[in-house]
C-alpha cells in the first residue's frame, strides 16, 4: 500500500496538483487538467497488486490431497493411433489384448511380445492377453505392423497398468 501511495503522489506532483488545504480553487483547476488515464492506471495497479496477494494466500491455504490411482490406465503408446482399457467383467483377473487394424482385428501380429510383472502371457487361437494377474499389474505389448498402405513396418508398443480386479480389455487401434 505504501508503494501505491508513493506512486500516486509522484503522478500528482508531475501534473502539478498541490496538497489538500492549499488554494482549493487552483487545485480544482489543475485537477481538471489531469488526464483520467493516469488516475485509472494508478487504480488498476492497486487492484492487481491486491489480487495477486489474494492468489498467493489461496495457494498456501490449499492442502495437497493424496492422489488415488486409477482403476486402469494406458501409460505409454508408440506408433499407435489409440489405446484404451475398459472393464468387461468382474470374474477373472485377466487382460485381453485386441489389436485393430482398419476396423478388423489382427489375430497374428509379427514379433508379438506380451510382457507383464505377474501372471502368464497367453496367445491361443484368437485370444491374446495375460491370465491370472496379481494387482497392481503393469504390462507391455510390443509387436510389428505395417502402415495402412503396407509400405513400411513399424515397431509398435503400448504400456498399461491395472489396479482393480476384473476382466479387462486393452484395445489397440492402428
Amino acid at each position: 500500500m505504501a508503494q501505491i501511495s508513493i506512486l500516486l503522489l509522484l503522478l500528482l506532483s508531475l501534473f502539478g496538483i498541490t496538497k489538500p488545504g492549499k488554494n482549493t480553487s487552483a487545485r480544482k483547476a489543475e485537477h481538471a487538467l489531469v488526464p483520467e488515464a493516469a488516475l485509472t492506471f494508478v487504480q488498476d495497479t492497486a487492484q492487481t497488486q491486491q489480487e495477486s496477494q489474494k492468489k498467493k494466500t489461496k495457494k498456501k491455504d490449499k492442502a495437497k490431497k493424496p492422489k488415488t490411482p486409477k482403476a486402469a490406465s494406458v501409460l505409454m503408446k508408440r506408433d499407435v493411433l489409440n489405446a484404451t482399457l475398459s472393464k468387461k467383467g468382474e470374474d477373472y483377473n485377466r487382460v485381453e489384448v485386441v489389436i485393430m487394424g482398419s476396423g478388423a482385428p489382427i489375430r497374428n501380429p509379427d514379433d508379438l511380445q506380451l510382457l507383464g510383472n505377474s501372471g502368464s502371457p497367453v496367445t491361443a487361437g484368437s485370444y491374446m492377453g495375460f491370465d491370472q494377474i496379481n494387482l497392481p499389474f503393469e504390462g507391455t505389448v510390443r509387436f510389428k505392423a505395417p502402415n495402412k498402405l503396407n509400405t513400411v513396418v513399424y515397431d509398435r508398443e503400448v504400456r498399461f497398468a491395472v489396479n482393480e480386479p476384473g476382466y479387462w480389455v486393452l484395445k489397440i487401434d492402428l
